[in-house]
């Protein structure tokens, strides 16, 4: 009635709004342009003619019976129809698959706005195209009020289904293993956090098992990372072939899975029998290019809440007792304790007071002499590390020696050994200061210092320093 012949709603979409400001400052240029008001109202009408043609979205016009009036090019083509076939048809078509749903029509935000004389907007609804196929919309919905009478409306609407498709896709990226199409590390957090609130609430049990493959380095070593990949997605399909529906199974990153399983009264066998299940599973060697590989599994098992409360405790008890399982043996599993919490702590404090060890001066040698019985003369010794521990007092190779291979400090330990021996060696066979005693040394390596590949250069370096001849070093 104030002369308005179109109008925006939000959120608009940029391009629509360009489209209609261009049309509408030509249109003000054309009323400047004449005085006639004839002119001037046919020159708004083609305009607006114009605009609703061009416009990218969807226009239907309705009247007070929510019958169309009127449709666009745009919404033509969205909802796969002539606009003969529109026009006079109820916008019920569009809305409700079939004609008798009245729930879904009276349930309607559109059908609920108009009754109530007001707007609405949906940002994800449904339409129903022809022949009954589904559309996902992004609408707007406004009702046309006229001497406090309704009188109709006008809806518009654009197709989302692209958009919905990469929304999809971002929540599978966010949520889901690409390799395997499992949950990933951060769902797995979630879902037990979720999961043990449940569990709380309803005093439930759960047990949560932490998986780890044994021997997979060595088939991404020896056979390559597409090899791997191959029995990451293998070992993925056994695991989810021993669950339930109602466990929950994540790859956790690398060769590592976490199970969420709720427990029965039986407790710690439920646990044990999925556990027992899983490494039988794995017994069956995984065939790669005609190659068969066997790969066992270490399964540790945390149980709420005689355990842990919360999911992190969970997730480090489980892994804690997954690293007995690796330590005893590998493809076996076992249930945490708090022993094993304390051998765990134990084991950290060893691996950090090592780390500090040798330039605390805390290492040293003793050297086991090897006797002639015929000539009780020493002909040999066997250089053996030893490791005064400030708090510990003496600790025994058979402790120290595993842990240093185990973080990597076996390299630094094994050249201070060899240099060390040598020196003294050296000392010995010195005729004025030392005992002039010429013996065969024997020093021990580690078969992580051959495998690391520079102990020939670290050998040369250590004879080139001291000096030593080396066919005194004997195995």
């Amino acid at each position: 009635q104030s002369g308005g012949i179109d109008f925006i709603a939000k959120p608009y979409n940029e391009k629509i709004l360009v489209a209609k400001t261009k049309i509408f400052l030509h249109l003000y240029q054309e009323r400047l342009r004449t005085c006639e008001a004839l002119i001037e109202v046919e020159t708004a009408r083609k305009r607006s003619e114009l605009l609703v043609h061009n416009a990218g979205e969807g226009i239907i016009g309705l009247d007070n019976e929510l019958i169309i009036h009127s449709a666009n090019s745009v919404a033509c083509a969205l909802l796969l129809s002539k606009k003969s076939d529109l026009i006079g048809s109820s916008i019920r078509t569009v809305i409700c698959q079939k004609e008798d749903d009245d729930k879904t029509w009276e349930e309607s935000p559109l059908v609920r706005a108009y009754s109530e004389s007001q707007n609405v907007h949906m940002e994800d609804a449904l339409f129903h195209r022809s022949f009954g196929q589904p559309l996902s919309v992004e609408y707007t919905f406004a009702s046309i009020v006229s001497n406090n009478t309704l009188d109709g409306g006008v809806l518009l609407f654009q197709d989302i289904s692209e958009r919905k498709e990469t929304a999809g896709k971002l929540i599978q990226l966010a949520q889901f293993d690409q390799l395997t199409g499992l949950y990933n590390r951060m769902m797995f957090h979630s879902l037990l956090d979720q999961i043990l609130t449940g569990a709380n609430r309803y005093s439930t049990e759960i047990a949560l098992h932490f998986l780890d493959l044994d021997n997979f380095k060595d088939v991404n070593d020896t056979l390559g990372h597409d090899a791997g990949d191959i029995v990451i997605q293998e070992a993925a399909r056994r695991l989810k072939h021993c669950l339930r529906d109602s466990d929950i199974i994540a790859r956790l990153g690398g060769d590592e899975f976490g199970i969420i399983q709720r427990l029965d009264e039986q407790r710690q066998v439920s646990g044990a029998y999925l556990a027992e299940r899983i490494i039988e599973t794995f017994q069956v060697p995984f065939t790669i290019n005609n190659t068969d590989a066997f790969i066992g599994c270490s399964i540790g098992i945390a149980l709420y809440p005689e355990h842990a409360k919360t999911g992190a405790d969970l997730i480090k008890d489980a892994d804690t007792a997954m690293y007995k399982s690796k330590q005893s043996g590998r493809n076996q599993f076992h249930f945490f304790s708090n022993e094993m919490q304390d051998q765990m702590m134990q084991h950290m404090e060893l691996v950090t007071s090592l780390k500090h060890a040798l330039e605390n001066k805390e290492i040293f040698l003793v050297y086991q002499p090897q006797i002639d019985l015929d000539t009780k003369s020493v002909v040999g010794v066997e250089a053996l590390m030893r490791w005064l521990h400030p708090k510990r007092g003496l600790v025994g190779p058979d402790v120290f020696i595993p842990i240093a291979e185990q973080s990597g400090l076996i390299n630094a330990l094994g050249e201070w050994c060899l240099l060390e021996a040598c020196n003294q060696a050296k000392k010995w066979s010195d005729k004025e200061t030392g005992l002039a005693l010429e013996v065969y040394l024997s020093v021990n390596v580690s078969t992580n210092q051959l495998a690391h590949g520079g102990f020939s250069k670290v050998l040369k370096r250590v004879l080139d320093v001291t000096q030593v001849d080396p066919k005194i070093l004997r195995s």
